[in-house]
């Protein structure tokens, strides 16, 4: 019969009502609870007893609010994000929907909002932040420490390089006046010292750099 079937698409509603991952709540044209579904009391810790037949503004004065002002900017919804405190105090933040309902002939008669949960995403949004925060400065403080290391480089080479070099530099001007005076043996005998002292550089640099 079409009673029958009504009660039963009626049944269904409310199961899916029921299962739906959002909060759900219908107001009259008074402003008066008259539904919620078993998810909004889950995510506001709450039973059913304790929303129903109570203004809206008790628990929802921001939505109510929201929605009275898109009314006077002759909107039938609005959605905009809000913060609720659960029974045990702890603040949850949702993602709202609201939208008054009317007859075909414009009557007010009452409206809903639709909640949903985003707490755990923006908690997550604030870990991200933090860490990506981390990042940049140990980033900064590893690219202020390889300077200070560059420099510290620079200061061992220019003190380790410029003494050997000052030392060849000696060695071949004195290799230079024993070539003039004759004395080839020992020029050359200086001159392979100077390049040992120029190999011992280049091992300083190479050891200092690593």
């Amino acid at each position: 019969s079409a009673e029958l079937a009504e009660s039963q698409v009626q049944l269904l509603v409310g199961r899916v009502v029921d299962t739906m991952q959002e909060g759900l709540l219908i107001c009259d044209e008074r402003g008066i609870i008259v539904y919620v579904n078993e998810r909004l009391c889950q995510m506001l810790g709450g039973s059913r007893e304790e929303f129903l037949n109570r203004s809206v503004t008790e628990h929802f004065d921001e939505l109510y609010t929201r929605l009275m002002e898109a009314r006077e900017r002759d909107e039938r919804a609005c959605h905009f994000a809000a913060e609720w405190r659960k029974a045990t105090g702890v603040a949850c933040k949702f993602k709202v929907t609201a939208e008054c309902m009317e007859t075909k002939d414009g009557k007010h008669v009452g409206c809903y909002g639709i909640l949903r949960d985003f707490t755990g995403r923006s908690q997550a949004e604030v870990a991200l932040r933090q860490s990506e925060s981390q990042a940049r400065l140990l980033s900064t403080q590893l690219l202020a420490a390889q300077d200070q290391e560059r420099l510290r480089i620079a200061c061992e080479l220019e003190v380790s390089v410029g003494e050997a070099l000052g030392g060849v530099r000696f060695g071949l001007e004195a290799c230079l006046e024993l070539m003039s005076s004759g004395e080839q043996g020992a020029a050359v005998d200086l001159a392979l010292q100077s390049i040992a002292k120029i190999q011992l550089v280049l091992d300083d640099v190479r050891h200092i750099s690593m």
